[in-house]
């Protein structure tokens, strides 16, 4: 009965021994396949969650008086735009939100100039063409009347006389288109856009920081939290900006 027993504790062991030293398996098993639930059953419904997008990057930071109040620049209309209305600026206009009276200044001063130019331009096509009309006015003819009649009078008279009109219409075309021209050049040269696009950029970019300082500043919040504890108290301050 002894050995019995011997024998069956001898076989036990060396079976624990074995299942104990059995290797790893190398590959991992594949899942198991879930069954199909079958025809009529019921089935929760799968709902699909939809990604909220993030708000646009640093717009939180932004005071909602800069949104309507900065200034850009339109490229394609060669403008400047402000707020989010993109509505657009005259060079007046544009000065005075830069703060810059010298600037309004010198554009007030060439419009001046511009209505000087052109009303000069005006003037000296009208002194071409009058001169250009009076010149024929009264003229000789040298193909008939006195100056055919006697040959004195069309060498003396009729030719000179027929000279110093021509002489006179071409000053007159001449004198007046390159005056005009030269006035209108001048009026168009004298923009009131005093300022380049490279000016214009740095200028706006200056603005709108002042402009973002400006607003925080006026929309800061200190508040002063007092608190308590077993180790003491005191007041925590904090700053909303």
């Amino acid at each position: 009965m002894l050995k019995t027993s011997l024998a069956a504790l001898t076989v036990l062991l060396l079976a624990t021994s074995a299942h104990a030293e059995e290797p790893t398996p190398w590959f991992t098993p594949a899942p198991t396949a879930v069954p199909a639930p079958p025809p009529g059953a019921e089935t929760a419904p799968v709902v699909a969650s939809e990604a909220t997008p993030p708000p646009p990057l640093g717009s939180a930071r932004l005071p909602p008086a800069f949104m309507d109040r900065f200034l850009s620049y339109d490229d394609d209309a060669e403008v400047v735009r402000q707020g989010r209305a993109r509505q657009p600026l005259s060079p007046d206009a544009l000065y005075a939100q830069l703060n810059r009276p010298d600037l309004v200044e010198k554009s007030r001063a060439a419009v001046r100039r511009r209505v000087i130019f052109g009303v000069a331009a005006g003037v000296a096509f009208v002194a071409g063409a009058t001169t250009v009309v009076l010149s024929r006015l009264g003229g000789p003819n040298l193909n008939a009347g006195p100056c055919v009649q006697n040959i004195g009078t069309y060498n003396r008279i009729c030719v000179p006389d027929e000279q110093r009109r021509d002489i006179l219409s071409a000053v007159g075309v001449v004198g007046g288109l390159s005056l005009t021209a030269l006035l209108g050049t001048l009026a168009y040269w004298s923009s009131p856009d005093v300022l380049s696009r490279d000016e214009k950029t740095s200028l706006i970019s200056q603005h709108n920081g002042s402009l973002l300082k400006r607003l925080r500043n006026e929309s800061a919040d200190v508040r002063f939290t007092p608190y308590a504890s077993p180790q003491g108290a005191g007041v925590v301050t904090s700053f909303t900006f």
